[in-house]
């Protein structure tokens, strides 16, 4: 009996402790539940608030992730998903924080949540972003140059950069070396604008780079090095003589005048330049002047495949600022073998009105040259060739005979050889006193 009331005490005990610790736990969960799951309508939405802008300063990728203060916050707990993939929670205290090297091109969700002192969830907030990476400045090339050239300099021109401030222009004259092609370290002048003139030597070839900046450094160069390669003055006509007889000397050059040298009788040799009946030739460094009765065959070197071009003949005249404003003006260029009309215009300036090949004098028998000159006489026929223009002595401007062709080579006796559908042109629009000009 004493054995069945010691286990029935033992069975009330055991079966009172099971019952107190369910009501135990079912309080405590449900005191929990009111602190972990506020009501929905007390919880802060922060979505709008949080802001992401791009970090353009950096080569990383960087994001700053800022919001609105939420009152009895202790902590934030910011969350990450990249293309649905979860990264590692960062908990902050501030309301701002800075995630960097994120991936290109990757879509990001963005989660804030705020949390009192007990670790309640008092407001979230949520946004997505794809990133890409700040663009490196457009590097463009300057486009459109051309070489205008003139009486005795150059005018390079381009179009504009977009976002350049200036350009700098570099220079090399080309003398046969490895580096002719290399642009110098120092540039040559800077520009404001899209154009630069250059004053130029008659017998030199230059390479020119031009290149558009935004800043000062060269960190803050915007464009590619452009290269115009083989620019060149128009140059004086080039004449091969070959000498009658032996003839010594003297070097014109002022520190060489104690140089002589002897020119045999039949040598070759190649001159630059004539005026008033003397050639002037160089060997080397040092200069000679030679009589044209010294010299005979041989024919002159006409560069006749490069021409000037209506923008260039039209800036050509502009610089030699002619005195006498005659209404037309006759040009030929000895060097290319080319003649041109131009005419006056309402405003003074001088427009290409006609362009025509031509035949100039060889090498015995030379074309004067000049920059003065005027059709002084208009003879109707001479030496079995009609309307001959002259404008030097009996020099002139007169046709060919029979179906004759100009062949872009010197021939004549100097005169100016034209065919005769050019002669017939000239003759009927350039009247006496017309301005002339031969270089």
């Amino acid at each position: 009996m004493n054995n069945f009331i010691k286990k029935s005490t033992v069975i009330l005990v055991v079966l009172s402790l099971m019952f107190t610790s369910t009501l135990t736990g079912v309080f405590a969960e449900e005191e929990l539940g009111e602190q972990g799951s506020p009501d929905q309508s007390t919880i802060e939405q922060i979505s709008e608030t949080i802001e992401i802008r791009k970090n353009e300063d950096t080569d990383t990728m960087s994001v700053m992730l800022e919001w609105n203060n939420v009152e009895g916050a202790q902590y934030y707990l910011i969350m990450v998903l990249c293309e649905g993939n979860s990264e590692e929670p960062v908990n902050t205290q501030e309301c701002s924080f800075v995630l960097s090297n994120m991936i290109e091109g990757s879509t990001y969700s963005f989660t804030v949540r705020a949390y009192d002192e007990f670790g309640t969830l008092i407001a979230d907030g949520s946004c997505e972003s794809t990133l890409t990476k700040p663009e490196e400045p457009t590097i463009e090339k300057v486009k459109n140059i051309r070489v205008i050239r003139g009486y005795n300099s150059v005018i390079l021109k381009w179009s504009a950069v977009e976002g350049a401030q200036g350009y700098k222009v570099y220079c090399r004259w080309i003398n046969g070396t490895s580096n002719d092609n290399v642009m110098p370290s120092t540039p040559l002048a800077t520009v404001k604008g899209t154009s630069y003139k250059m004053a130029m030597y008659p017998e030199r070839k230059y390479n020119f780079w031009i290149v558009a900046y935004s800043g000062s450094g060269a960190s803050a160069i915007v464009s590619e090095a452009a290269l115009v390669k083989n620019v060149q003055k128009a140059h004086p006509l080039y004449y091969t003589l070959r000498l009658k007889k032996t003839t010594t000397l003297k070097c014109k050059c002022g520190g060489h005048r104690a140089v002589k040298t002897t020119f045999k009788k039949g040598s070759t040799v190649s001159a630059y330049w004539f005026s008033k009946g003397v050639y002037r030739i160089k060997l080397g460094k040092h200069r000679y002047s030679i009589k044209a009765i010294y010299c005979s065959g041989g024919q002159s070197k006409p560069e006749a495949n490069n021409p000037l071009n209506k923008e260039e003949i039209e800036y050509f005249i502009k610089e030699l600022k002619p005195k006498k404003k005659t209404k037309y003006i006759i040009v030929a260029t000895l060097y290319t073998q080319h003649g041109y009309l131009m005419k006056r215009d309402s405003k003074g300036t001088y427009r290409m009105v006609r362009e025509f090949p031509l035949s100039s004098g060889k090498a015995a028998t030379p074309t004067p040259r000049g920059t003065k000159l005027k059709i002084w006489k208009r003879i109707k026929k001479r030496h079995g060739r009609p309307k001959w223009m002259c404008f030097y002595s009996i020099n002139a401007f007169h046709g060919l005979k029979g179906r004759e062709k100009i062949r872009g080579n010197t021939s004549s006796h100097g005169c100016i050889r034209l065919n005769n559908t050019d002669r017939d042109y000239l003759w009927k629009t350039v009247p006496l006193n017309s301005g002339v000009v031969v270089y």
